[in-house]
């Protein structure tokens, strides 16, 4: 609940989550993912991190 101050003027609180913030964090673990998933995908099979491969 906001406080009143001395002139009468009412004080704003400070939402749970800023949502400037959230969807930046969003967008960097968006952009990370995409890339380790790109990176799985080239180098998986040539580095022999597939799962088909008979000594698994």
């Amino acid at each position: 609940m906001a406080a009143t101050t001395l002139g009468g003027v009412a004080e704003r609180d400070r939402p749970l989550l800023d949502m400037k913030w959230l969807t930046f964090a969003l967008a960097i673990y968006t952009v990370f993912y995409m890339w380790v998933r790109w990176y799985e995908g080239v180098y998986g099979w040539s580095a022999g991190l597939d799962s088909f491969a008979p000594e698994f």
